[in-house]
C-alpha cells in the first residue's frame, strides 16, 4: 500500500478485477476516517499491507440542538419574548435624577414560565447601575405572577393582570435582607406595541409613599 495525499492505494501482486474494485472502494472509505492505524486486512497471500496514519481531527464543531416548543400555558405571553434594548430615566426624592441604558431578555425553556433578566448602565459613564432576574408565571390567560430578585438584597413577589399586550403588576410582598434598603411596595406596568416595549415603575421606599421612579422605552433587537 502506498500513500498518495489523502488517498490510500492498496497494492497487490495479483488480484481479480472485482477484488480490485472492492479494494479501491474500501481504501477510499477508510481514507475518509480521521485516523487509520494498524495493518490493513489481508485480502490474499500476495498482499503486503503498510501502516498509514492520517492527521488527527482539528476539532469538534458540536452537534445541532433543537429549540424547545413554547409551553401552551405561556403562549399569550409570547409578545414579550426576545432581547430588548433602549433607554430610560429615573427619579426619586432621595436621589438625583438620572438617565440609563437598559437591556432586557425574556426567554423560555418549554416550561410554563417566562424567564426575565435585566441590566442597566449609566447613560453617560457606562457604569453598571442595576440588575435583576425573575420569572413570569401565568395564572390562566388573564392573570400572572412575577418573582424578581435583585443583588441589592430585595425580592419582589407580584400579582397582576394581562390585557392583550399590556401587563400591570403590584407587589403582594417585598422581602429584604438585613442590610438592604427598605422597600415596602412596587408597581410595574409593561406595554408592548409590535417591537416596542415601554414600562413604568413606581416604588414606596425608605419611609416614602408609593410614587413614580422609572420609565423606559426599549426596542426588540
Amino acid at each position: 500500500m502506498v500513500a498518495n495525499g489523502t488517498t490510500l492505494e492498496y497494492v497487490t501482486k495479483s488480484f481479480e478485477p472485482d477484488r480490485e474494485v472492492y479494494i479501491e472502494a474500501r481504501n477510499t472509505l477508510l481514507a475518509s476516517k480521521d485516523r487509520i492505524r494498524g495493518p490493513m486486512p489481508d485480502f490474499g497471500t500476495n498482499s503486503t499491507p503498510i501502516e498509514r496514519v492520517t492527521p488527527a481531527p482539528i476539532g469538534n464543531h458540536g452537534a445541532m440542538t433543537a429549540s424547545p416548543l413554547l409551553h401552551p400555558d405561556v403562549r399569550h405571553l409570547a409578545f414579550l419574548l426576545g432581547h430588548w434594548a433602549g433607554g430610560g430615566t429615573g427619579h426619586y426624592p432621595t436621589i438625583a435624577d438620572f438617565e440609563y441604558r437598559e437591556q432586557v431578555w425574556f426567554d423560555h425553556v418549554g416550561k410554563p414560565f417566562i424567564s426575565y433578566r435585566q441590566a442597566t448602565k449609566d447613560a453617560h459613564t457606562g457604569l453598571p447601575l442595576h440588575a435583576e432576574v425573575g420569572y413570569l408565571r401565568p395564572v390562566g390567560t388573564d392573570r400572572v405572577e412575577l418573582v424578581v430578585a435583585q443583588p441589592s438584597g430585595i425580592v419582589e413577589l407580584h400579582e397582576g393582570l394581562v390585557d392583550g399586550t399590556t401587563i400591570r403588576l403590584a407587589t403582594t410582598s417585598v422581602v429584604t435582607t438585613a442590610t438592604a434598603k427598605d422597600v415596602s411596595a412596587v408597581e410595574r406596568s409593561v406595554v408592548v406595541t409590535e417591537d416596542e416595549l415601554s414600562y413604568d415603575l413606581s416604588m414606596a421606599a425608605v419611609g416614602l409613599p408609593l410614587q413614580h421612579h422609572l420609565s423606559a422605552r426599549l426596542m426588540r433587537s
